[in-house]
């Protein structure tokens, strides 16, 4: 991490990866969306690398702490528990049933309600995460963005 700049967005992800369990303070919309940026395209990138998907599949099993812990502390940042990430599991979990078991054995007119909560679900999770974090210390830490006063 020293030989990287900060204005690098490669910095934030790396940030990210090495404190994988630090779970307690807060994170900045930009670590967020950064690591988030990279981890969707090295996904994406892995997950199509080989036929099998195995590499995608290995990579989703080493990112998921990360990105929970990342998670937590950026609801931190808006002054929120870390427990609210039990609904994006929910989300995750509701997803993956659709998606795996969802398709062939679901009627369209049964499967589009839990398509439709799946997809608000997700939409109000980017919103939130995308919102700006509370100024000054609040009970999970100090904040981590220093503003800039006007000369």
């Amino acid at each position: 991490m020293k030989n990287l700049d900060k204005k690098s967005p490669f910095y934030y992800y790396v940030k990210v990866i090495k404190q994988y369990a630090v779970f307690s303070g807060r994170a900045t919309r930009k670590e967020f969306w950064m690591f988030s940026l990279f981890n969707y395209i090295l996904g994406f990138i892995l997950g199509h690398a080989d036929k099998t998907g195995l590499l995608g599949t290995v990579y989703s099993l080493f990112i998921i702490t990360p990105f929970f812990a990342v998670t937590i502390r950026r609801l931190h940042d808006l002054g929120k528990s870390g427990w609210w990430t039990l609904i994006l599991l929910l989300l995750i979990i509701l997803g993956s049933i659709l998606f795996l078991f969802g398709f062939p054995a679901i009627a369209a007119s049964q499967y589009y309600p839990y398509l439709f909560i799946f997809i608000l679900g997700m939409l109000a999770f980017m919103i939130t995460m995308a919102l700006p974090g509370n100024k000054g210390t609040n009970k999970y830490g100090e904040n981590t963005v220093k503003l800039k006063m006007p000369q």
